[in-house]
């Protein structure tokens, strides 16, 4: 029913996390929850998935940009968790980087292969 791709990409991702978190939750591996991030200034990171009340991985979701969002130096300076995903809907993506100034790292990778590691 979304007609904007951008919009219909980002609701599957969330319907395959917000399962992967209940899966984690039901078979006691870890109370997991499925958040997003969004700040005064309206910069966002569009899911956190929370493990055990702690932020554990910020994933932004992209259609084709492979390029990683400037929203990631916002994020990691206020979060505990380091590491985070930028899933694209572009096929055969798997690009690791580091923040310029150090704060995080992000693997940029293509939803055919994130959604493979998914239960």
């Amino acid at each position: 029913e979304i007609e904007a791709p951008g919009a219909r990409f980002e609701n599957m991702i969330a319907s395959h996390l917000f399962k992967y978190a209940h899966f984690l939750t039901d078979s006691g591996e870890a109370n997991v929850e499925l958040c997003y991030l969004k700040n005064k200034e309206k910069l966002e990171i569009d899911f956190l998935l929370v493990k055990n009340k702690q932020p554990w991985l910020p994933i932004e979701v992209k259609l084709k940009d492979t390029s990683i969002s400037k929203n990631w130096q916002t994020y990691f300076k206020h979060l505990p968790c380091k590491q985070g995903l930028q899933v694209v809907k572009t096929p055969g993506i798997y690009k690791h980087y580091t923040l310029s100034d150090n704060s995080g790292e992000v693997l940029v990778i293509s939803a055919e292969y994130l959604l493979a590691l998914l239960i």
